[in-house]
């Protein structure tokens, strides 16, 4: 309501993390277009005023662009909004399944025996192994070289039962090179000799979003669930349930030896719940940049095996079998100029097959070109410097610019920026690519396989006949890198749009399919973080929509963290149906975790 310019401009400075927002747009959409019906002019045109500074705040909040991108392609902000986010404060709650109280299974309220699990006010659940097979098969299968260290990791597993695996020259003060194939050394051990372990093989993906004990909470219940054969009426029993770290160790034990793969930690706090979960004969091998999490895996030094990057023959290797028909002077020249690193090979092969075999001379020397004169990010001050390497950057550029020469390169490359919404490390389906794209599946999966065949998105897997796919870290931070200031406030509400849809699919399916939301927990969560400082109301609505999936799940502790965030969306919004909504879920979780004091006072709120 102010009517000074100077002072509404120092407020949206003052008042940012509640003005700066999706949900204030709104608001003021909705304002103006009532001023309008009225026909308030003078009421119109100030709100038209504000809305213009609210833009221009919002824009300058994202920041200016890292780099020059063509306008055209796509009118993204033309698009209107979906219209379940016209968006008002009488929402409805979101129906919770009710359940007596919550139990944490450990050795004192349960026992294992006679083929059984019998956990107290619970009751018995038969135990029914099942040999978990788990691996990389197809990193495994596109792998080449890497025979030198993979006799080493054999070696040294046979010698002490574990190894870190991190990138050479890591230290305490540098995470070290990523993309220079630890997670693929990994999938070749498993792919070769995980049939040689009689209690099978676990792949355990951690990521950089777990970095404490109770973020890989989830992994474990889901690991302890071969112990029951992944029984459906089982886990309707263990629901409002958990598995504590020292009940999924007995669960797991007593099968034979295993091979346990923990890929990509981070945190000292994460790897050791994992660790404490696990029988004592198992088999580790443990990936990482990070070298105290390496030297934390058993206090050793001598346990780190340091994978450097590629040899000659094998970066021709790996440059040939992208590119045929590349000449081995040419694959040793271009090996060379891009330090033998396995990431950047890769990109190369991927432009230079594009390219055709008559070209290969002449862009193998613009690569090289590229990495001579030192032009891959560096104008790009946002990217994270431990992913800054010269010749991935000069290589991966590369690539961009190639999606730009075709007839519909502006567009290829906008659509390649918006891939930089999803989350790291997580994978995600076709269809919420094309949302994003705002483009029909068909026309998405065509450029997918165009990325894919430039190595700029990877193929992870088919989940019911569905295929999935994820970007490597590097390949994200360069997209995202390269967004517009309107690009960098658009595609995220796109892709939290696809995914609140998504998740209130599955709660409306009958019984409701909570793996597909595992499966998807990864973006669910990226979205919620920019719900938290973007959108209030799809904070409050997200949390409540998945209140029950993550008490059931094992995911106490986030669940916890995010009905505090809501209630504080809830407040600072002035939402009070979302406001009691949350403090009832707060509630509820309390009441279940036996704090009745704690659960008393939410209710009376």
């Amino acid at each position: 309501q102010l009517t000074d310019d100077a002072q509404a401009k120092a407020m949206l400075t003052s008042q940012a993390d509640l003005l700066l927002t999706w949900d204030a747009g709104n608001l003021l959409q909705q304002l103006l277009e009532a001023a309008a019906e009225r026909g308030e002019e003078s009421l119109h045109a100030r709100w038209q005023t504000r809305y213009a500074q609210w833009q221009s705040a919002r824009q300058a909040q994202a920041g200016t662009p890292q780099r020059r991108v063509a306008k055209e392609g796509p009118n993204w902000q033309a698009e209107s909004q979906p219209q379940t986010w016209i968006e008002r404060t009488d929402q409805q709650a979101v129906t919770a399944e009710r359940s007596n109280s919550y139990t944490v299974i450990t050795a004192n309220n349960s026992a294992i025996g006679d083929n059984a699990l019998v956990i107290n006010n619970i009751g018995r659940i038969p135990l029914r192994w099942k040999r978990p097979t788990e691996g990389r098969p197809r990193r495994a299968a596109a792998a080449v070289g890497r025979e030198v260290e993979l006799v080493e990791l054999h070696q040294r597993l046979l010698a002490g039962q574990s190894a870190a695996v991190v990138s050479r020259g890591t230290s305490t003060a540098l995470r070290g090179q990523p993309a220079i194939g630890k997670t693929t050394l990994a999938a070749m051990y498993v792919d070769r000799y995980g049939q040689d372990y009689p209690g099978g093989t676990l792949w355990l993906e951690v990521g950089p979003d777990r970095r404490d004990a109770a973020s890989v909470e989830p992994i474990l219940q889901r690991i302890a669930a071969y112990a029951y054969d992944a029984d459906a009426q089982v886990q309707m029993m263990l629901e409002n349930s958990m598995f504590a770290a020292e009940r999924v160790k007995s669960l797991l034990s007593g099968h034979g030896a295993m091979l346990v793969v923990i890929d990509d930690v981070w945190d000292e706090a994460a790897l050791k719940e994992i660790q404490d979960a696990l029988p004592d004969d198992s088999f580790l091998i443990l990936t990482t940049r990070d070298f105290q999490v390496a030297y934390a895996l058993n206090n050793s030094a001598d346990k780190i095996q340091h994978l450097d990057v590629l040899s000659p023959e094998d970066a021709r290797m790996l440059l040939q079998r992208g590119a045929p028909g590349l000449d081995d002077l040419l694959a040793d020249r271009v090996a060379s100029g891009l330090g033998f690193h396995a990431q950047a090979l890769v990109l190369a092969a991927g432009a230079l097959h594009f390219r055709g075999v008559r070209r290969h001379e002449k862009t193998a020397k613009e690569i090289l070109d590229r990495v001579a004169a030192g032009r891959g990010f560096g104008d790009l001050p946002r990217m994270d410097k431990a992913a800054r390497m010269n010749a991935v950057e000069a290589a991966l550029k590369y690539s961009y610019d190639y999606l730009g020469e075709e007839e519909e390169g502006k567009k290829w490359q906008t659509q390649f920026r918006a891939l930089g919404c999803f989350a790291q490390e997580a994978d995600f389906d076709l269809e919420a690519a094309a949302f994003v794209w705002s483009i029909d599946v068909e026309l998405a999966e065509e450029f997918m396989l165009l990325l894919n065949g430039l190595s700029l998105i990877e193929e992870t897997s088919i989940s019911n006949g569905e295929n999935r796919w994820q970007q490597h870290a590097i390949l994200r931070a360069y997209a995202l890198s390269l967004q517009s200031a309107e690009e960098r406030l658009l595609f995220p509400e796109r892709h939290t749009d696809y995914y609140i849809k998504l998740a209130q699919f599955c709660l409306d399916c009958k019984p409701r399919d909570y793996d597909r939301i595992e499966q998807e927990f990864g973006q669910l969560q990226h979205a919620f973080n920019w719900c938290e400082k973007q959108s209030p109301q799809r904070t409050i609505q997200l949390s409540l929509l998945l209140n029950d999936f993550m008490r059931i799940r094992g995911r106490v502790s986030i669940l916890n963290q995010w009905l505090k965030v809501s209630l504080r969306s809830a407040e600072n919004s002035g939402n009070r149906l979302g406001k009691a909504n949350t403090l009832q879920s707060l509630g509820d979780l309390e009441s279940r975790l036996g704090n009745i004091e704690q659960a008393r006072a939410h209710y009376d709120a």
